[in-house]
């Protein structure tokens, strides 16, 4: 009597706890449990049926929802599993991108200082061939006697290279045939060959006697013109005078000094 009224009753015990398995995990969200659990329950609960096997209708026909419901709930574990591992996969494979960008980054902008450092250095490489494409500039000392000293600067961080001179004396003004002494200096200018000038301020190879001069700087990458006036004597204030200014070629930009105010 015992026995018969466990296996009538025992399928609906079991149905009722499955359905509350099932309510209770839905509310808590819990995670499933290992594929085959639910199968192994089921191998469990057919061996309880061989050995309590059901009398009546209505047991059997709940045997076989709880079975049914193993069944489900297996075949939903399965599927929470492939998307879960599918998951995982697109995790794993985010964060092999991105540490293969942050390597490929990390290479990328070791490249480019690379480049950079390799560009600086080439242009480093190419001013000191080169030559800067700034100017020198001539100033006299005309505190001294006889013929003028001439220092010339050089405010480049690189030489200037290839530096020649074309230096035209201006005659005093209202000098005897002043324009035809301008013409034939013009067209007769005192050639100078410098040659490479290296930064800082150094004594040129030549002198200039105290007067006015056109100078025409010409270097392997540019040409400027200086405006140069050296007077010394007594009809100038502390026995002597003299200004300069630098301009770029063809053009009235003073680069440097003050040029020389006319008279």
């Amino acid at each position: 009597m015992i026995k018969s009224k466990v296996s009538n009753y025992l399928p609906l015990v079991t149905l009722i706890l499955l359905a509350v398995w099932i309510i209770v995990s839905r509310l808590k969200n819990l995670s499933h449990p290992p594929v085959g659990t639910f199968i192994g329950v089921l191998a469990f609960v057919a061996a309880v049926v061989t050995i309590l096997p059901p009398d009546s209708s209505w047991s059997k026909a709940t045997w076989l929802i709880v079975f049914g419901g193993f069944l489900v709930l297996e075949i939903t574990t399965l599927y929470q599993q492939r998307v879960d591992d599918l998951q995982t996969d697109r995790e794993k494979t985010t964060q092999e991108n991105n540490r293969f960008a942050g390597l490929l980054k990390t290479q990328q902008d070791h490249f480019a200082d690379v480049l950079k450092q390799n560009q600086r250095e080439f242009s480093t490489t190419m001013g000191e061939v080169k030559g800067s494409p700034g100017y020198v500039w001539f100033v006299a000392l005309a505190r001294t006697a006889g013929d003028l000293p001439v220092m010339m600067g050089n405010d480049n961080k690189v030489p200037i290279r290839g530096v020649d001179l074309e230096i035209v004396s201006i005659p005093p003004k209202g000098s005897l045939n002043e324009l035809n002494q301008i013409a034939n200096n013009v067209f007769n200018p005192r050639l100078v060959h410098i040659g490479d000038v290296s930064p800082g301020f150094q004594q040129a190879p030549f002198t200039l006697a105290p007067g006015k001069y056109d100078i025409r700087i010409i270097t392997r990458l540019a040409v400027f013109n200086e405006h140069l006036e050296v007077i010394r004597g007594s009809s100038v204030p502390h026995g002597w005078l003299e200004t300069f200014c630098v301009l770029k070629n063809n053009s009235s930009k003073v680069v440097r000094g003050e040029c020389p105010k006319a008279p």
